[in-house]
């Protein structure tokens, strides 16, 4: 079997079971392993030698932007269709991950938040301006992640009480998110002028709804202008997350189900404590050190 037949056929089988986020990444993988494979000469499932792993790793380290994380991702593609047109026992099955060397998404530091707000807010340029500014506020005043966002419909809208149902989650759970009057402004523009669409975000100037590909442009654009190194849509919700904690000290419970996540463990992960935080509950718990200590102390004296 070819290796386009091979791919082809595990991605037709799946559909109706994934959602239509995850087809268009398994598009993606698609595309860049026949791009990889071709460029290497590996036509046909006996082409894909065990030995040949080692050269597919170095094309995408030399031919690409892929890091470790990406290559692992089209590799378990790779072998997940194999095992699904029945090469159980094929030699390509037993290369092992790369190691993982993704960053960890860091939250944006607080000068360079306002001054993302302050560019962004001003913003007039085109007939998208006003989306992408609804857009960055949203991501951080809701914690939505990306897809989240995108896939928002009018009818779950709640400005009364400024809620929003997520239909489509991660988790595949419905919950709610929340938004300030602050935020009015934002989707009440984006409701004067999408009255076509069921979904919030639409792009007016391709006549499309907004995708992923759409924000990262941006934020390839802005971080330039800005002069960050990085800006992507996940650091939204990485800040309002840390920045929650700020205030709310140690209510994980409550950060855990505004985030959506399934286990609160992954919200302790998530919540970046920086040092100004450390030393702030510090000083909270030092007063009760201190009082201990001091007891302690007066104790021996008394003695």
């Amino acid at each position: 079997m070819n290796i386009n037949d091979l791919l082809q056929k595990y991605y037709d089988s799946k559909l109706g079971i994934v959602v239509s986020d995850t087809r268009r990444g398994e598009l993606g993988h698609i595309r860049t392993i026949i791009k990889c494979t071709e460029a290497l000469g590996i036509k046909s499932v006996d082409d894909l030698k065990f030995d040949r792993f080692g050269e597919i790793v170095q094309y995408y380290l030399t031919h690409t932007n892929s890091k470790n994380a990406s290559i692992n991702k089209y590799i378990a593609f790779l072998k997940a269709a194999l095992r699904h047109n029945g090469y159980e026992q094929h030699p390509f099955l037993l290369t092992k991950k790369l190691r993982d060397d993704t960053s960890p998404v860091k939250p944006i530091h607080n000068d360079d938040l306002i001054d993302i707000f302050r560019v962004v807010n001003r913003m007039q340029k085109n007939k998208n301006s006003h989306v992408y500014k609804a857009a960055l506020n949203l991501l951080y005043a809701t914690g939505c992640r990306i897809g989240e966002l995108l896939n928002i419909r009018i009818r779950n809208i709640n400005i009364k009480h400024r809620t929003i149902l997520l239909e489509k989650t991660k988790s595949k759970k419905e919950r709610y998110v929340f938004f300030t009057e602050y935020h009015d402004i934002f989707i009440l523009e984006l409701l004067e002028k999408n009255t076509f669409s069921p979904y919030l975000f639409w792009n007016h100037i391709q006549n499309r709804r907004l995708t992923r590909d759409d924000v990262r442009q941006f934020h390839r654009k802005l971080a330039k202008q800005l002069g960050l190194n990085q800006l992507n849509a996940r650091q939204y919700r990485k800040t309002m997350a840390t920045d929650l904690a700020k205030v709310t000290g140690d209510n994980l419970k409550m950060l855990q189900t505004i985030l959506g996540h399934s286990d609160i463990k992954t919200t302790q992960i998530y919540v970046d404590y920086t040092s100004e935080q450390a030393h702030t509950a510090y000083n909270i718990a030092s007063k009760r050190l201190t009082s201990m200590c001091d007891s302690t102390i007066q104790d021996k004296y008394n003695s």
